[in-house]
């Protein structure tokens, strides 16, 4: 049962297709199947979640079919990709002598092994589906994204704008020679490929205009996380679209190093309105006090559980914002440093040095040595400054009775020893 990763409660629009589009001179249609199939293509192609609007939400404010109004722009970019298919329909149009049950059969069978090695290649197919009678000048064709088959019995696997969140068969009978429709039985007479779609190669693509939720700010993680320490998480997600979007909940997900999932340490699900109202911005965040599994590297992500009970991933959108992070966490390393001599000299040049060695082991680190903002040498290694002390005025007292001191001081010598908690280290007796 060879399937490609389309699953149509998550991947395919969740409203019906009940179009009704008014045409200039008075004209009228019904349906945009082929643009919402070829839209569903493009939304995963381009790993972007269809618009969580959906059929019965009453989202969009018209009687007419619950689905986007005329003039709307996921509307217009679902009906810009049904005019994109028409240059596939020809094979509509059965001639009446070739309009009989063993040639329909005959021409299904035909396409059903050119679409097995489209999918076997990771590719879609775009399928026309011709209704029962169908000739020249008459109408009753269908469109339908394929995205899987079985061989035995032959069996495609199908999403149909018809029938959302449900995944369809259509399988050819082949003791009673006929198509079958899982979900309308004796309406289709045959089908064909209109065109392959390779999600690896978009030239024949066009990436989504419209998209609902989306990451405002963040994902952000608070740094240098260790191993067993407090570790924070945010996102803001935003409703870009027209409408109210839907969801269950939200979440910030969490693998550890192998694989395992942690998402209760980012606090789990976040309870939020079920109904998102168009520009408006929820704030998700969690935390952990006492962080991690094991060593190495970690992923985490903002997602939601959809109202067809799918989890999806919230795409980034505004600039330096990211739906999926990787980051490294470890036992907090801890580096022990010394002067020798001390109290280094001040006023002239002098060499001394700064060791530095794991808390542990005892073993010597290699690190670099910072003194008053400027690195001025490596530990474990001879350094030679000329440290002249500098002066600052302090307060003592209170009120009335507060008096104002110039005092000398020495900076402390800071220590990075990469892994490790930087230390810092007086050089002088001074205060």
């Amino acid at each position: 049962m060879p399937k490609l990763n389309f699953i149509p409660a998550r991947d395919g629009f969740h409203f019906a297709n009940n179009f009704t589009n008014h045409l200039p001179l008075g004209i009228t249609t019904g349906g945009l199947c082929g643009g919402m199939a070829l839209s569903a293509f493009n939304y995963f192609a381009y790993k972007m979640p269809v618009p969580t609007h959906a059929t019965g939400n009453q989202d969009f404010g018209n009687t007419d079919g619950d689905v986007p109004p005329e003039g709307q722009s996921l509307r217009q970019y679902i009906l810009d990709r049904q005019i994109d298919t028409f240059l596939y329909a020809a094979p509509f149009l059965v001639f009446p002598w070739d309009n009989n049950p063993a040639w329909h059969f005959s021409t299904s069978l035909s396409a059903f092994n050119i679409i097995k090695q489209m999918i076997d290649r990771g590719n879609f197919n775009l399928l026309g589906l011709r209704g029962i009678g169908q000739i020249v000048g008459t109408g009753g064709g269908h469109q339908v994204l394929v995205y899987g088959y079985d061989e035995n019995p032959k069996r495609l696997y199908i999403y149909d704008s018809n029938f959302p969140d449900v995944e369809i068969t259509l399988q050819l009978d082949e003791i009673n020679r006929c198509l079958l429709h899982a979900s309308r039985a004796n309406i289709y007479a045959s089908y064909f490929s209109m065109m392959e779609l390779n999600p690896n190669n978009l030239g024949i693509s066009f990436k989504p205009t419209y998209l609902d939720l989306g990451i405002k700010n963040g994902l952000t993680i608070s740094s240098n996380a260790v191993l067993g320490g407090k570790v924070i998480f945010s996102a803001t997600i935003k409703n870009y679209g027209d409408y109210n979007a839907h969801v269950n909940s939200f979440l910030i997900w969490l693998r550890d190093p192998t694989g395992r999932n942690i998402d209760y340490m980012t606090g789990g699900m976040k309870a939020n309105p079920i109904s998102i109202a168009k520009g408006q911005e929820i704030v998700i965040t969690g935390q952990s006090q006492t962080f991690g599994t094991i060593n190495g590297n970690y992923r985490a992500g903002v997602c939601y559980l959809s109202k067809q009970g799918q989890w999806i991933n919230i795409p980034a959108v505004e600039q330096n914002t990211r739906t999926m992070v990787d980051f490294y966490v470890q036992t907090q390393r801890i580096a022990d440093a010394n002067v020798h001599p001390f109290p280094v000299p001040l006023y002239s040049s002098q060499t001394f040095t700064i060791s530095a060695a794991d808390r542990t082991s005892h073993q010597l680190l290699a690190g670099e040595v910072f003194y008053n903002g400027a690195k001025i040498g490596n530990t474990n290694a001879p350094i030679t400054l000329t440290i002249t002390p500098k002066k600052k005025i302090v307060w003592s007292g209170s009120g009335r009775n507060r008096e104002r001191e110039l005092i000398e001081y020495v900076p402390m010598v800071e220590v990075r020893v990469l892994n490790y908690n930087t230390v810092y280290v007086d050089i002088s007796d001074l205060p």
